[in-house]
Formats: C-alpha cells, sequence, structure tokens
C-alpha cells in the first residue's frame, strides 16, 4: 500500500506541473488539489516539508523574450500565456516556495515593427501598464533587450519603470551623452539569508538605433568589471541577449558566472546546458511558459554549481515532491473536495492524504540525502519550464487591466487614408461578380471565419488577434475595428492579394503571394502544424 501511495503521489505531483489529470489513487481516496486549484483558493498554502530549511536554497520564476505579449498566445486549440494566467501561477509558487524571486528578461516589451500600427506613445503607454503588473505581481527585476531600446530607448524604459519597485538592470550600457550607466549595472535579491546577482548584456551590434542616445560596451568587457565589484554572494545569473556563438564564447572566458539566462537556441539544444563553468538556460520566447530556477545550497561556503546532470534531476525531483507535500499540507490533510471515483473502495481520504504525505516524506530524504545537504563539495541547481495552459485561471484583478490595455491600444490605431490615387481595401463582395468559383471556394474555407473564431475565445478586440483574423488591419484603408470595418472582416481575397478598389476599371499593382504572405500568419507558435503543400490545396481556387 505504502508503495502505491508514493507513486500515486509522485504522478499526481508530475502531472500538477504539467496541468495534467490523473487517475485516482488506488483504494479509491481523493486525490490532493492541483496548482491550479490551490492557486484560486484563499489562503494560498505556507508549508515546509521536514528536513527543508529555508536557508539551504533560493528559488526564481524566470520569463523572457514576451514582446508585449500579455495575452494568451497560439491559435491552435487553446491559447497557451498571458499575464492573467501568470499571476496565478505566481501566486501558487510563492505559497509554496516564500520568498520566490521572480526576473523578467529580455525583449518584454514590444517589437520595432509595431510603431507603425500604435506609435510610440500608445506602445510607451502599454510599458508602463505592463511593467506596473510585473510589480503588482510581485517581480524583483527586469533585464531590457535589443528590443526593448530599440523600441523605446532606455529614457523610454526608465520612464515606464518610473514609481514601480523593480529593479531595471543593464550592466554594458551607457547614456551617450553623459557617459554614466542609464540603469543598475547590477542587482543584489535576497531570499532569507541567500543573495544572488543579477546582471544583464546585450549584444554589441545592438548600440542603439534610437538617436545614438546609448552606448553598448563589450560585453565580455564590462562583465569582467562589474563582476570584480560584486559584494559576497551565493550566485550570480546574467540575463544575456546575445546571439548563440557569442553566449558559448562568454560563458567559456568570463569566469564567476553560475548562470547564464537567454531565449531560445539552435534545433535540438537543451533547456539547461553545461559550457564551461557556467550553465546555459534557455526558454523559448512568447510568454506561453515559466521556467524554475531552483538553488541547493549543499555545498560549503563559496563552492560551485554541480554540472552533473543527475543531481539536476535529483533537485528537480526533490521540489516537486516538496511542492506536492505542501499541496497536501495546505488543504488540511486531505483534498478540499471529492473528484471523479473518489468513493470508490472505501478508503477515507484524511488516510489516504495522510499516507501519501507519510510516502512523500521518505522520497524527501532520501532525495536530500542523496543530494549531500551541508556536505557535497559543489551546490547543486534544478531547471524546469512550466507552461501557463487553461488549466490554470485567469487572476480577475490582472484580466481587468488587460482588459482596459487592449481598448487603450485600440482607440490609439488611426490609420492614415490610402494616398491619392492609390487603391484601398474594397472588401471581398466586391470580387464576387468576377470571380465566383474562387469566391465559392474562399466562403468554404477557415480563412472566411478567420474572425468568428476568435470572437468565440473572447479575443475579438485583442490586437494580437486582429492582424491574421481580418483584412488589412491596421493598413491605409484597412480594418480598424467591427464598427468601421464589418466588410473586412476575415481572411479576405486583398489579405494575401493587396487592396482591390478601381479593379478592373483601372489598373491595379496586385500582391503575387508566395510563402513569406503564409507566413506572416502561418508561425510556429499560431499555426505549429502548418504544411504548404496541405494547406494551400485547401484553398485553391486557380
Amino acid at each position: 500500500m505504502t508503495g502505491a501511495l508514493a507513486l500515486a503521489a509522485m504522478a499526481a505531483g508530475v502531472a500538477a506541473c504539467r496541468g495534467e489529470r490523473v487517475s485516482d489513487p488506488p483504494g479509491g481516496g481523493a486525490l490532493p488539489p492541483t496548482l491550479a486549484e490551490l492557486a484560486a483558493s484563499e489562503p494560498a498554502p505556507r508549508a515546509t516539508p521536514p528536513g527543508a530549511e529555508p536557508a539551504d536554497r533560493l528559488s526564481l520564476s524566470l520569463s523572457i523574450g514576451v514582446r508585449g505579449r500579455v495575452e494568451p498566445c497560439g491559435c491552435p486549440g487553446a491559447p497557451a500565456g498571458g499575464f492573467a494566467r501568470r499571476a496565478t501561477a505566481l501566486r501558487a509558487a510563492g505559497g509554496l516556495h516564500p520568498g520566490l524571486l521572480a526576473v523578467e528578461g529580455p525583449n518584454l516589451l514590444g517589437t520595432l515593427g509595431e510603431v507603425g500600427t500604435y506609435g510610440r506613445g500608445p506602445l510607451e503607454g502599454r510599458a508602463r501598464e505592463v511593467l506596473g503588473l510585473l510589480d503588482r505581481m510581485g517581480y524583483d527585476a527586469f533585464a531590457p533587450g535589443v528590443e526593448d531600446l530599440e523600441l523605446l530607448g532606455a529614457a523610454g524604459i526608465a520612464r515606464a519603470a518610473k514609481g514601480t519597485r523593480l529593479a531595471v538592470v543593464a550592466t554594458n550600457l551607457l547614456h551617450a551623452r553623459t557617459g554614466r550607466p542609464p540603469f543598475p549595472t547590477h542587482a543584489v535579491l535576497a531570499a532569507g539569508d541567500r543573495k544572488l546577482a543579477l546582471l544583464s548584456v546585450v549584444a554589441g551590434a545592438a548600440s542603439s538605433r534610437r538617436a545614438g542616445e546609448t552606448t553598448v560596451l563589450d560585453p565580455a568587457e564590462a562583465l569582467r568589471a562589474e563582476i570584480s565589484r560584486l559584494p559576497e554572494v551565493d550566485a550570480v545569473l546574467v540575463a544575456a541577449d546575445v546571439p548563440g556563438e557569442s553566449i558559448r564564447s562568454l560563458a567559456r572566458t568570463v569566469r564567476g558566472v553560475d548562470f547564464w539566462w537567454v531565449e531560445g537556441g539552435a534545433p535540438g539544444e537543451p533547456p539547461r546546458q553545461r559550457v564551461g563553468e557556467a550553465q546555459v538556460l534557455r526558454l523559448e520566447g512568447g510568454g506561453t511558459a515559466l521556467a524554475r530556477l531552483d538553488l541547493l545550497f549543499t555545498g560549503e561556503k563559496g563552492a560551485r554549481f554541480d554540472p552533473d546532470t543527475d543531481r539536476a534531476v535529483a533537485v528537480e525531483t526533490l521540489v516537486g515532491h516538496e511542492e506536492q507535500w505542501a499541496r497536501l499540507e495546505g488543504a488540511g490533510g486531505s483534498s478540499p473536495a471529492p473528484r471523479r471515483g473518489s468513493g470508490r473502495g472505501g478508503a477515507a481520504p484524511q488516510a489516504t492524504a495522510e499516507g501519501a504525505r507519510a510516502a512523500l516524506e521518505r522520497q524527501i530524504g532520501v532525495l536530500r540525502g542523496r543530494l549531500g545537504a551541508g556536505t557535497a563539495p559543489r551546490h547543486a541547481f534544478g531547471f524546469r519550464i512550466g507552461p501557463l495552459d487553461p488549466s490554470l485561471p485567469e487572476a480577475p484583478a490582472v484580466r481587468a487591466e488587460l482588459d482596459a490595455l487592449r481598448s487603450v491600444l485600440l482607440a490609439g490605431i488611426s490609420p492614415p487614408a490610402p494616398p491619392p490615387g492609390a487603391a484601398a481595401y474594397a472588401g471581398v463582395d466586391a470580387c464576387l461578380t468576377c470571380h465566383a468559383p474562387a469566391f465559392a471556394r474562399w466562403s468554404a474555407s477557415g480563412h472566411a471565419t478567420a474572425f468568428q473564431r476568435i470572437l468565440e475565445r473572447e479575443q475579438g478586440d485583442d490586437p494580437a488577434c486582429l492582424g491574421c483574423h481580418t483584412t488589412g488591419w491596421a493598413e491605409p484603408g484597412g480594418f480598424v475595428m467591427p464598427e468601421q470595418g464589418r466588410h473586412l472582416l476575415g481572411v479576405q481575397c486583398e489579405a494575401c492579394h493587396g487592396p482591390a478598389t478601381g479593379h478592373p476599371s483601372r489598373p491595379v499593382a496586385f500582391r503575387e503571394p508566395g510563402a513569406d504572405t503564409c507566413r506572416r500568419c502561418h508561425d510556429a507558435a499560431n499555426s505549429p502544424g502548418y504544411d504548404a503543400a496541405r494547406y494551400l490545396e485547401a484553398i485553391r481556387h486557380w
């Protein structure tokens, strides 16, 4: 019975991290609450399993490459991510790990391509709201990236962060006029008695394109100088917005860094990888997941972190078990409510939960012994990535703020009229008379119902969705909002071929669509199963 309970508890812990459900444990007892259920309950649990002293660890929540995508992202199925879900996940994680630190990595605020749609004023307003949301969610620091600097410049970022408690960190930037750093060159983040130094660098090729207001120093030289000035800390983390080869070169040549935090990587590269004496930690951008870095201080003072994969897996398993133990303890010793099949076998939920807790305690003891707390020559770490999927409820207060932000952005969109003599968007009805067979094929396609699909997901006013679900979004003479552009709902002929007013009575320079036309919307995030030949056949009208 004990072995079965241990396996059930381990499975429940893994499933909770993935947002999955598992079968009921043997004996028919109720399952322990999932992360999503505890996140939505009050109060958040704060429990420490036996043998886990708060002073022996430091945990961070990390994200990177959001690019203004504060809403759920990805069209197929149920979109993942979004700040409202992130707030729920952080609240639950903070309940299970008091003192959890949260750091936002480079390229958060938007993209340079958005300037033509919104203008810099609304984008700075969005940046102010996004940084304010991070502050209210309990974030500790933000490391700007190349795209953040190109979008708003150092001065714009500083204005957007004004009034927040966020530490904005940039190690290799100088103000071109004064020669002084525009932001602190490092931040020391503390949890209990443990301290972590956060540094941040951008690529040298990123010297600001905003009127040369910022000088970018060589990342390696800036890091060496800054590390030599750091106070005594337990770990050093560098958020780096640099190309793949550059990060490997930096990790090999700059000593004193424990962890490098970067976006993406080459196909097949693992999320954690040893380079030199350090670990390179990777997460894909887009804001659809959060990463967790757990540092377990098992070695003597001043020890480095063990690169051994087996020890990293042991830390990740240990933390998962501790979280599951805390969920059981936080639920008062039993599940808050019976679930499907909870009455089978007649086992009492209280007894089942106590047995699961006891099994987890034994597993925790074994893992902590294997990791050698306080006696190992090196510290240990674990790195996990958790998706922000729809199993996590949205935090209502954050959802309300995001709804208000949508309205502000939409109100700021006012595309100019087409230049004199240029074609505007006519709408699909204008094509029907001469192109009836093509119109019929289009009417039966997913392109025709594209706007309806985002309405069904309550994203009909999400600016990030409208560009791929309407025709001529925010372009001269194109779709603005349903009140002004009902004739341009969905992905119509002109979305691929260009504006057509005046045709056929006068010549119009139609676009010849190609693979790049399709890939504007059918990208990896929004159309992961895209196959050009199959998709083109589905809309064939030529």
